[in-house]
C-alpha cells in the first residue's frame, strides 16, 4: 500500500502499474485525491493462489504517477511528494509492504524517501510583426503585414493588438483577420479602429451563447491578423526603397489607450512583443518620351493644296 500527499501547485492525472514490477498483480487498485494519491496491491489475490510476489530486489518500480501543473509558474517550483500515513481514504491508508503475511510499516523500519516534481516555466509567449511591402506605385496599391502569435502558457481565449507607424510614409487601410487562426477559431467578438498613426483590434474567441469554449491552440506562430497599408507616394528608381518602422505600442492608441495582451484562462498576459517593417518599393520609371507629333492641312477645294483668302479646311495632327 502506498499513500503519497503532493503540494496544491501539482495536479495527479494518472497513477499506474503499467510497465513495473507490480503489473501483473491479481489485484489493484489505485485512486487519485485531491492532493495526494493511494495504491493498493495484492500479488496473488486470486485461486489458485500460486504465491506471486515481487522478488528481493533494490530500485523496482512499483508504480508510476503522471503530474503536471496545476497553473502557470512564473518561476522554478519544486513541489514536494511525500508518503503519508493516515490522512488519505476513509479509512485513513498507512504505507506498508508485506512480507510473511505480516504488514510491515515505518513503525517495523520501513523506510520512506520522498520525493518532489520541479515546475518549470513555459518559454515565454510572444508576438511578432512579419516585414510587410507594397509597391510605391501612386495607385494606392496595398500590402499586408502579418500578425504572429506563439503561446505556449495555453489556449488563447482573446488577444488585444495596438500598432503605430509613421502616418507620413504609409497609411493604414485595414486591419484584417481573413485567412488567419482567428477565423479559423470562429472569434464572436471583434472591434478594430484605425488612426492617422496606428490601428488597434480587440478579440474574444467565445463571445456568445452557447460558449462552446474556443481558442487559439497552444503553438508557435499563429497568424492572428494582419494590418493592411499602402505608401503614401510614388517612389521611382533609381531612388531607395521607403523603409517604416511598425512598432507594438501600449498605452498610446485608444480611449481608454490599450495595452497589447494575449487572454489565457481567464487571465491577461503580457508576451514579449518583436517590432517590425513595412517596405514601399521603388518602381521601373516609365519609359523615356519618344513621341513625334505632327501636323497636316487639307483645304476644301484645293488646288495643289494652295488656299485662298477665307478658304476652309481641315488640319490634322498625327
Amino acid at each position: 500500500m502506498i499513500a503519497i500527499t503532493h503540494g496544491s501547485e501539482a495536479t495527479v492525472t494518472n497513477l499506474s502499474t503499467a510497465g513495473t514490477a507490480t503489473e501483473n498483480a491479481e489485484l489493484s487498485v489505485a485512486t487519485i485525491h485531491s492532493g495526494g494519491v493511494t495504491l493498493g496491491v495484492v500479488m496473488d489475490a486470486e485461486s489458485p493462489f500460486d504465491g506471486q510476489t515481487i522478488p528481493t530486489g533494490s530500485g523496482q518500480s512499483i508504480a508510476v504517477i503522471t503530474a503536471g501543473a496545476s497553473g502557470l509558474v512564473g518561476s522554478e517550483t519544486v513541489v514536494p511528494f511525500s508518503f503519508t500515513d493516515g490522512v488519505l481514504n476513509n479509512p485513513p491508508l498507512d504505507n506498508i509492504i508485506v512480507q510473511g503475511g505480516l504488514s510491515v510499516g515505518v513503525g517495523e523500519g520501513l523506510g520512506l524517501d520522498d520525493g518532489a516534481l520541479t515546475l518549470l516555466p513555459p518559454p515565454p509567449d510572444s508576438m511578432t510583426i512579419e516585414a510587410g511591402e507594397a509597391p510605391a506605385d501612386g495607385d494606392g496599391t496595398r500590402g499586408d503585414a502579418r500578425i504572429l502569435m506563439s503561446n505556449s502558457s495555453g489556449a488563447v481565449q482573446g488577444f488585444v493588438l495596438a500598432i503605430t507607424h509613421d502616418g507620413t510614409s504609409i497609411t493604414l487601410e485595414d486591419v484584417s483577420l481573413s485567412g488567419t487562426a482567428t477565423e479559423s477559431a470562429g472569434a464572436e467578438f471583434v472591434i478594430s479602429n484605425i488612426y492617422a498613426g496606428g490601428g488597434t483590434i480587440g478579440v474574444v474567441l467565445d463571445f456568445e451563447a452557447p460558449f462552446d469554449g474556443q481558442t487559439i491552440a497552444t503553438g508557435d506562430d499563429h497568424h492572428i491578423a494582419s494590418y493592411r497599408y499602402s505608401c503614401n507616394g510614388e517612389i521611382l528608381l533609381p531612388d531607395d526603397d521607403s523603409v517604416t518602422a511598425l512598432s507594438f505600442s501600449d498605452g498610446t492608441l485608444g480611449n481608454p489607450a490599450l495595452n497589447n495582451v494575449i487572454v489565457v484562462n481567464g487571465m491577461s498576459l503580457n508576451p514579449s512583443l518583436n517590432d517590425g517593417t513595412f517596405t514601399c518599393l521603388a518602381q521601373e520609371p516609365p519609359p523615356p518620351e519618344d513621341t513625334v507629333l505632327c501636323m497636316d492641312t487639307f483645304f476644301d477645294n484645293d488646288n495643289g493644296n494652295y488656299a485662298w483668302h477665307g478658304q476652309t479646311g481641315k488640319l490634322a495632327f498625327r
